[in-house]
């Protein structure tokens, strides 16, 4: 299942930021708004701050705030490759990706930010997908978000968020597929497996080298298919070819077809999403081939889409974030919750990519929670808040609120932790049902609750047959107030 949840995708091309926003929950996104703006900029050495206020001021723009932002990177700056690790089991398999992965790279290893996708067994061997993103790359683009004051809570590809997007709302399919995403200036060519990435790649010629050359563009996605088909070893053939980003026309479908032997599909995916014919029609100009299906591509897989990639460049996988909180890690209790609940929804709605990452974990649980004896044998600092440790975890708060207001009786449409210090309510729930007498079945259950303390005073509004409802929820420890939101 999909968070629910406004989410924002940030993409820095060139001179230009784009910021999207959508409303995730369902089998495809919502584009509720996007924003671009071009760096203004004479000397090159002003380039990292003009971008960051170019970037700020579209930020500051926007109408709808997103729960939290991710970054979408260009695939052009990273390095893919296949690889055959003789074991099965995932822990197993993640424990040697690293070690596998490093004599087939031209580059040290150290500076690139990995993540692994494991795609298919085999004889007793696992096939992974182990991708990697340079970190002077990445660490430019972090710094010009950084200095826009923006926080981002995780890092995807455009090639990766592209596929996600294209397996939006479709049927699961078996085999191998194959799909282009053009995009301006460059594509990428992705291969999908029974659902998961296989592989991609990042190809030079955008829209405008098919336009004027798409014989060579055809050769050179031919090229890339036969080059993995010849390494691949779990079976499967592709069937046709999908074309994103624009629409082929037919004398160019034709040449694709003639040179890959295969059927080909083309389609421009933001005309298929709700809100893309509305971006559409406000602004042409900056509706380029696939402009903005890769953040909102970014941001659907950020909420539990198909594909995820995320490339965490401190160092700390999402999931340590829930597990493994220790106070050498939580100084800011704002941040920890804003992270704690992205990432715990996260894995609460079964992400299947993230359940590979939760293998790794178990390799450093050991030295954690000796990290963290050390730590409480030498006791935490006079400034260091530790209400944050007594309280439950976010699992165990978002399992007693899925169990005490099951979708049967109402729709639960925003759940909300707020830091310590918030005299407006610990917990912010919000929903809606098409019928007043769950409102009070609810309110008795929540009432029962050994997790949390809640306001007996909602706030609760009709329209029509609908209503709408919010709920305060404060600890244990603490009083709820007598008023109202």
């Amino acid at each position: 299942m999909l968070l629910s949840a406004k989410l924002g995708a940030i993409e820095i091309v060139g001179h230009t930021v784009r910021v999207a926003v959508v409303k995730t929950g369902g089998r495809k996104p919502v584009l509720l708004e996007v924003r671009e703006r071009t760096a203004q900029f004479a000397d090159p050495e002003d380039r990292i701050a003009a971008l960051a206020q170019a970037l700020g001021e579209a930020v500051d723009s926007l109408k709808h705030t997103p729960a939290v932002f991710i970054l979408c990177a260009n695939a052009m700056h990273s390095v893919v490759r296949s690889i055959t690790i003789p074991m099965r089991g995932r822990k197993r398999v993640l424990a040697a990706a690293r070690f596998e992965l490093e004599p087939h790279l031209a580059i040290p290893i150290d500076e690139l930010l990995l993540d692994f996708n494991l795609v298919a067994e085999v004889d007793g061997e696992t096939e992974v997908l182990a991708v990697g993103v340079r970190r002077n790359h990445l660490d430019e683009q972090l710094a010009i978000v950084a200095a826009a004051g923006v926080e981002v809570e995780a890092v995807n590809l455009d090639a990766v968020a592209l596929t996600g997007l294209w397996q939006a709302g479709r049927k699961a399919q078996k085999g191998l597929e194959a799909v282009l995403h053009v995009r301006g200036q460059s594509a990428s060519l992705a291969v999908v497996f029974n659902g998961t990435i296989a592989y991609f790649r990042s190809l030079g010629a955008g829209a405008e080298a098919l336009a004027s050359s798409p014989g060579a563009v055809a050769r050179e996605v031919q090229n890339t298919l036969r080059a993995f088909l010849a390494k691949w070893r779990a079976g499967g053939e592709i069937a046709a070819l999908d074309v994103t980003g624009i629409e082929l026309s037919p004398a160019e479908a034709d040449v694709f077809s003639e040179a890959l032997r295969l059927p080909v599909r083309s389609r421009v995916m933001l005309r298929e999403i709700a809100g893309g014919a509305r971006a559409l029609e406000a602004d042409p100009a900056s509706c380029g081939p696939n402009a903005w299906e890769a953040a909102a591509g970014a941001a659907f897989a950020g909420a539990g889409g198909v594909l995820a990639l995320n490339f965490n460049p401190s160092g700390r996988s999402p999931a340590r974030l829930l597990r493994d909180v220790a106070p050498h890690v939580v100084y800011s209790s704002g941040f920890a919750l804003v992270a704690l609940l992205l990432w715990g929804l996260y894995y609460y709605f079964e992400v299947n990519h993230f359940k590979a990452q939760t293998a790794q974990i178990q390799l450093e649980i050991d030295q954690l929670r000796k990290e963290i004896e050390e730590l409480a044998g030498k006791g935490l600092g006079e400034n260091v808040d530790v209400n944050l440790f007594r309280d439950p975890p976010v699992l165990d708060i978002l399992a007693d609120i899925s169990a005490r207001m099951p979708e049967s009786a109402v729709l639960v449409t925003s759940v909300k932790l707020q830091p310590p210090e918030m005299q407006s309510g610990w917990v912010l729930i919000e929903g809606k049902t098409t019928n007043a007498e769950n409102v009070g079945v609810v309110k008795d259950a929540l009432a029962q609750s050994a997790v949390f303390a809640v306001d007996p005073n909602f706030r609760q509004s009709a329209e029509g047959s609908e209503v709408t409802f919010g709920i305060r929820a404060f600890r244990r420890t603490g009083e709820a107030s007598d008023g109202n939101e």
